[in-house]
């Protein structure tokens, strides 16, 4: 299985200046910027967050920072895109496998952990993904467009080789990510009842019962319909 890697323009050059060379360097400070960013803009929220709380927060003098970004629209890219380089290399550390049904549930698999792993993440990228630069917003679709096709290429083989119907793959790759990003994004409402386990299971059998043919011989991989949980017991009349 081959992850295709996030297309850049020719001559464009990073999408990030930085003014150190040294890339081992470059990319622990940077580490240190997003972790320290994203509490604030979490918290406080993009706008409401300043440079100086930024730098203040990395435990560095302005100017530092100023090494590592050229502006703070930079920090929320340098967040989001390391998020999304963290799904790419989930999906490209998978194993060959023949069997296409396996294939694509275990790709789902690993790549719902991650969003798991990343929800938050995932909430700071829906909310504040309108402030990115124009360049920024196209990079992380590209991002976005290479796990899409990883899943649209499992699909595409599954149908070719019978196991599932014939669906529009590249619609069925967009909603597996689409499925996957609910734990981020409906947390509210699903974390207190429901186990990510059972969620997995839950979205899974959506998406697998739309893909696996009546009598296929690849049935096996449909997941089994968790438990629903019981409903929350009724409030009493005051």
């Amino acid at each position: 299985m081959t992850v295709i890697e996030p297309e850049r323009s020719a001559g464009s050059g990073p999408l990030v200046q930085s003014k150190i060379l040294n890339e081992e360097i470059l990319a622990e400070r940077r580490a240190q910027i997003i972790a320290a960013a994203s509490e604030l803009f979490l918290r406080k929220g993009f706008h409401q967050t300043s440079i100086r709380e930024i730098s203040s927060a990395v435990g560095w003098h302005m100017g530092t920072l100023y090494l590592y970004i050229s502006k703070k629209e930079d920090v929320l890219y340098l967040i989001t895109q390391s998020m999304m380089d963290a799904f790419s290399a989930v999906l490209q550390r998978l194993p060959p496998e023949p069997d296409p049904a396996l294939a694509l549930r275990k790709a789902a698999e690993a790549y719902f952990a991650a969003v798991r792993d990343m929800r938050r993440e995932m909430k700071l990228l829906y909310r504040e993904s309108a402030s990115l630069a124009p360049e920024h917003r196209q990079e992380l679709r590209r991002s976005e467009l290479s796990s899409e096709k990883v899943f649209a290429d499992l699909i595409r083989e599954g149908i070719e080789r019978g196991a599932f119907k014939p669906v529009d793959p590249n619609l069925y790759g967009h909603t597996f990510i689409a499925l996957a990003h609910m734990w981020a994004l409906k947390g509210w409402a699903i974390w207190p009842r429901v186990p990510f386990e059972d969620f997995l299971d839950h979205q899974l059998g959506i998406l697998f019962d739309g893909l696996l043919l009546d009598g296929s011989a690849y049935n096996h991989y449909r997941p089994t319909t968790p438990t629903t949980p019981p409903p929350p017991p009724a409030r009493r009349a005051h």
